[in-house]
């Protein structure tokens, strides 16, 4: 880029960053005022502090599955990385996801931490898919609990043609993803699109193409993405405890899903603002008021900094030297009339 083009860049950064943090103030204004700060602190005071802290415990265990997971999708690319490295990076990650202005800062730090383990963009793409499996289990989840919690869809009525779309579309970037054209078929497709347009789609696929044929690899990245969602709603469930809430465990199946795919909208400081709102509108439905609500968001919230914090530790120790990997060959597919085993 030229400098004009870096200098309107990062003007253009400034002011998003600022229409961010007007977004979150308005919106903690708006629940605040509605709401007694007293109470809130009360509330959250009032915590069972064991509950609470097997909660935060949970949030780790979380980093650990996360790790074991992008590892497996890791070697997808021939790249096997250790576990520990893995962790570091997963802990950093939420560093910089929960004091940067975004939501992706650290799938960026993620996708960096890949590249160092390859010297190539490839394993870049495990990344993307990493989080694409997070959000396809959430979909389920939420999908497979709506007829479960009727309380929430009869108070917003249009829920299920939101989640039904929401559904439709990462199914449909799941299967663009993983079951890949063939290279054969891809340039076949392209052959009548301009070139401009063209290198793009094949720079963006191309790294994809490592998971054709990697259905084993795909299918334990996708039953640790069951059990690592479903960690995060155990997590939910055990800090509405710890503040007394009596609503059925199955109904965060759908308030969860929700209430992250919303808190992912950029429009506000790592969703400062819309989660307070949103858990307060869903909880209204279970009778829990809004400092209550307000304070069960902030000690769920207070659980990813305590993460946070930890991560930018290992950020500040951890050392800047290319980290270590073994290249592995990728296990393939037979192809039809092959046999299957080793010999």
């Amino acid at each position: 880029m030229t400098r004009v083009q870096v200098r309107f860049w990062r003007r253009g950064r400034r002011l998003l960053i600022g229409a961010k943090i007007v977004v979150s103030s308005v919106l903690l204004w708006w629940i605040l005022s509605r709401s007694n700060l007293g109470e809130i602190f009360e509330a959250a005071s009032g915590a069972h502090i064991g509950l609470l802290l097997a909660a935060y415990v949970l949030n780790f265990v979380g980093i650990l599955i996360s790790a074991v997971r992008w590892r497996g999708l890791l070697r997808a690319h021939g790249v096997d990385a250790s576990t520990g490295f893995l962790v570091k990076s997963v802990m950093v990650g939420v560093f910089f996801n929960n004091f940067l202005p975004s939501t992706v800062g650290g799938d960026a730090m993620r996708a960096y931490d890949s590249y160092r383990l390859a010297q190539r963009g490839g394993p870049m793409t495990s990344v993307i898919v990493d989080r694409l499996l997070g959000m396809l289990v959430l979909t389920i989840f939420a999908v497979a609990s709506l007829p479960f919690a009727s309380q929430l869809a009869d108070r917003l009525p249009l829920l299920p043609v939101w989640i039904a779309a929401g559904a439709a579309i990462l199914v449909a970037l799941s299967w663009s993803i993983f079951a890949p054209p063939s290279t054969k078929t891809l340039e076949r497709l392209l052959s009548s699109v301009p070139e401009a347009l063209s290198r793009p789609v094949r720079k963006v696929l191309g790294p994809f193409g490592a998971y054709r044929g990697q259905r084993d690899a795909l299918v334990r990245a996708f039953g640790w993405s069951l059990v690592l969602q479903t960690n995060v709603i155990i997590y939910y469930v055990v800090v509405a405890r710890a503040l007394g809430f009596g609503i059925p465990v199955h109904h965060f199946f759908l308030i969860v899903p929700l209430a992250l795919y919303i808190m992912m909208v950029p429009i506000t400081v790592n969703g400062i603002g819309l989660r307070e709102n949103v858990l307060a509108l869903f909880l209204a439905v279970y009778g829990i008021g809004s400092a209550d609500a307000i304070a069960y968001a902030w000690l769920v919230y207070l659980g990813g900094l305590i993460q946070g914090l930890l991560g930018g530790v290992v950020y500040a120790l951890r050392r800047v030297e290319p980290a270590l990997s073994t290249v592995v060959t990728p296990p393939v597919t037979p192809r039809a009339g092959q046999s299957g085993g080793d010999g």
